[in-house]
């Protein structure tokens, strides 16, 4: 792959560039839209946020419109509101929850041919060949990378991150350069607009740095059109239908006096500088390196230590400073890209504890990145110390491709194997087998789950047949016990899983019900 990679031809018709993007599609099919239709992460974690989302779907069904989002774990504000209505269309096919996570895996799907898209955008000034291949394989990458199958496959708002972005990106490049009639530059300023809004309304990191990005987008057209003011009037646009398009959220704030959006201006201006050791220029440097550096543990080696360690950071610094030194392609695009990376970096070295995958959508990609613009632009031929450090980058991208399908592989079998999970058709089925009026116990009944319960929910929209729940399994209670169950894997290298057998049944029962995938018992005195 390598040496087709970094020479000049390939065989007639481009054929292994073809095969390379037609196996990044064929497998973001499988990982993103057919692992769908076995949806087993809907309740995960301590905090059923899929469920709550599931209810507020409903009410926007019933015409109850939300004009908040998800809050933040930090700051004690919320999000505004788009991501709901990015998968509300869902919703009108059917109460299903497993029809919510489809918007996120079609982006998540979306997001591959877009990244290959901006990567054959910028690779200039090599042949054309060359371009379509390299595209091709970081289109493979990264439909493989397991963290963003993973988070693309249940009902999350980070999911949409990577779509949005890209699409923010390459439209920055077409705005800059111009060259269309003003019609169709007003249109694609509109969509920058939109797309701004959109992204500021799916995480945190995006809330606080895209409109600067945006900010500075506007300033460097506006300096490189200052002869033509005819133009003046397009980043309007972009404005405008950026705050048009977050009206839901301007309504709510309206009748809350703007209350949401003090919060989150009282968190950007009264943050605590006191001097303390996470205020000084070491400790953010530090946190920088290790934010990028971090990549390679949570994402690109996970399953090989020997190389996540000291070879994975000479990986990730030898394509950051090859692929930008090296570089001739288009600036724009990669200078629109870099910045948004130098301020997510800033921001994110604000932050002191454990920084997990999924605040990392702005810049998880940034290696594949990085890795086809050294093969790019690196001179292999002439020195061997070239054909080194290509052997060496050849070695990375297949050691983090084989780390990633085997936990992609560890994923599907818990969909597709013999040991499944619990996933929601699954769950329909059980609750259609139990008699009307039943109580079911659970012993993760509690706090929020009282509110947001797979039960509550499946029953009211779906079954209908009255169940009731209990924390405590009392005589007559149902108790539905997995065969198999996740075990989720946490710290750096978040997320990751096997699948486990659950302990022996021990409460008093007799089995009712016996499916693939888990155990119905009645309890008994």
């Amino acid at each position: 792959m390598a040496r087709l990679a970094i020479t000049n031809k390939l065989p007639s018709g481009n054929f292994v560039a073809y095969s390379l993007i037609g196996l990044a599609i064929t497998f973001g099919i499988l990982t993103r839209i057919i692992s769908l239709f076995r949806y087993t992460t809907f309740d995960i974690g301590q905090a059923p946020d899929q469920i709550r989302d599931a209810f507020v779907y409903m009410k926007m069904l019933a015409g109850e419109f939300p004009t908040l989002g998800q809050s933040s774990s930090v700051g004690n504000y919320s999000l505004p509101p788009l991501y709901y209505y990015l998968v509300f269309p869902a919703v009108w096919f059917g109460a299903d929850p497993s029809l919510q996570v489809f918007p996120n895996g079609i982006f998540s799907f979306l997001a591959i041919l877009l990244f290959m898209v901006l990567i054959y955008e910028l690779l200039e000034n090599i042949p054309d060949s060359k371009r379509l291949l390299l595209s091709g394989v970081a289109g493979l990458w990264y439909s493989l990378i397991f963290s963003e199958v993973f988070v693309s496959t249940f009902e999350w708002n980070i999911s949409p991150i990577p779509f949005f972005l890209f699409a923010f990106s390459l439209l920055y490049k077409r705005l800059l350069e111009g060259g269309k009639s003003l019609a169709i530059q007003a249109f694609q300023w509109i969509l920058y607009g939109i797309s701004l809004a959109v992204l500021i309304c799916l995480h945190s990191t995006t809330l606080f740095v895209m409109p600067i990005v945006f900010i500075g987008s506007l300033l460097v057209f506006l300096g490189k059109n200052r002869k033509h003011s005819n133009r003046w009037f397009l980043p309007g646009l972009a404005i405008a239908s950026a705050i048009i398009t977050l009206t839901p959220y301007w309504i709510g704030e309206i009748s809350r006096r703007g209350s949401n959006t003090k919060k989150i201006l009282a968190l950007i201006f009264n943050r605590d500088d006191q001097g303390n050791a996470g205020s000084s220029i070491g400790y953010r440097l530090s946190r920088i390196i290790f934010n990028y550096v971090e990549l390679g543990q949570q994402t690109y080696f996970t399953k090989f230590p020997w190389f996540y360690g000291s070879i994975g950071i000479v990986f990730l610094a030898l394509i950051l400073i090859i692929g930008i030194t090296k570089f001739r392609g288009n600036k724009t695009l990669l200078g629109s890209l870099i910045s948004i990376w130098i301020i997510y970096l800033y921001a994110a070295s604000n932050y002191q504890k454990e920084y997990f995958f999924h605040y990392k959508m702005l810049i998880f990609f940034a290696p594949i990145l990085f890795t086809v613009l050294t093969l790019a632009y690196i001179d292999y031929q002439r020195r061997f110390i070239n054909q080194l450090i290509t052997g060496f980058l050849t070695l990375g991208i297949f050691t983090s491709c084989m780390s990633n399908l085997y936990f992609n592989y560890l994923y599907l079998d818990t969909k597709f194997g013999q040991e499944q999970a619990i996933a929601i058709p699954d769950m329909i089925n059980i609750l259609n087998q139990l008699p009307n009026d039943s109580t079911i116990c659970d012993p993760q009944y509690i706090r929020l789950r009282e509110q947001y319960h797979i039960v509550q929910y499946l029953d009211r929209y779906i079954t209908k047949k009255n169940f009731k729940l209990s924390k405590v399994c009392e005589s007559g209670n149902y108790r539905i016990y997995p065969k198999f169950q996740y075990a989720f894997l946490g710290n750096n290298q978040w997320p990751h899983f096997d699948v486990i057998s659950p302990k022996p049944f021990e409460q008093p029962a007799e089995k009712f019900l016996e499916l693939p995938v888990a155990y119905i018992y009645q309890i008994k005195n």
